[in-house]
């Protein structure tokens, strides 16, 4: 067994972990401006058009949020298929497409706490 191939899937799953905390720390700054801005823009007539940049990119963001998991669920549709019509002979492929499925499905559960 390759442990260097191990070791390197390891490090690059650490990385995503410390990358993945960045951007919610990140998010959540991202909240408390538009809070803030949000109470600010009732005075501000400049700020209202601030405010609702924020909007709208917030509401991009969330559409792409959403297209990226129909995207997945779709791809866990076609391994299903699959893994349904693939002979029996080759069990390796069959356990290749639930591995795959598997991290698609973790993949989709990130994606949803991104809120």
């Amino acid at each position: 067994m390759n442990t260097e191939h191990i070791i390197n899937v390891a490090k690059r799953d650490e990385l995503f972990v410390q990358f993945g905390g960045k951007k919610q720390s990140e998010r959540e700054k991202q909240k408390q401006q538009m809070k803030r801005i949000q109470q600010i823009a009732e005075d501000n007539p400049y700020l209202k058009k601030v405010r609702d940049e924020m909007k709208s990119n917030e509401t991009i963001s969330e559409k792409k949020r959403q297209e990226k998991i129909k995207h997945l669920e779709k791809l866990i549709d076609y391994i299903d298929d699959l893994i349904i019509n693939v002979k029996s002979e080759s069990g390796n492929r069959v356990q290749a497409l639930k591995h795959e499925k598997a991290r698609i499905k973790k993949e989709i559960s990130k994606i949803k706490k991104q809120k």
